[in-house]
């Protein structure tokens, strides 16, 4: 969750965005990032405080937390993600691939785990051939 929401912030950034409303259908991480959670695990803390560097650069930032049933698209995403099958609503026209080599907070490189093994990486190099 930390990792899709500053992937967002990031592009928001490049776009010059300045007011920005992000959903987030984890409850934990949306009162985390609004200070209504005390993040104890270092690692956490460390995607939290990204996030807030993001957030620097907007006027205006809200964050909502929204249940996983009425957050439809992010959570088809999510599971195309995990299956590396996009999903039938997504075509090339209005869907990124992007691939990620390191976690978001460099700190955090040795938490990160991309793939369960190696089928799923290859799984995931020959969807992308296929998508490009």
């Amino acid at each position: 969750e930390y990792e899709a929401l500053i992937l967002g912030l990031q592009v928001a950034k490049e776009q010059a965005v300045k007011n920005l409303l992000a959903h987030g259908d984890a409850e934990l991480i949306v009162k985390q990032v609004r200070n209504l959670f005390q993040v104890k695990n270092g690692r956490l803390k460390n995607y939290r405080n990204q996030v807030w560097d993001y957030i620097e650069f907007l006027d205006a930032f809200s964050i909502e937390a929204v249940p996983r049933e009425k957050n439809t698209r992010a959570d088809s995403l999510a599971v195309s993600r995990s299956l590396l099958i996009p999903h039938p609503n997504f075509t090339q026209d209005n869907f990124t691939i992007e691939m990620i080599h390191r976690p978001s907070v460099p700190d955090n490189t040795s938490n990160w785990q991309v793939f369960n093994n190696d089928q799923h990486l290859l799984s995931f190099l020959e969807l992308k051939d296929n998508f490009e």
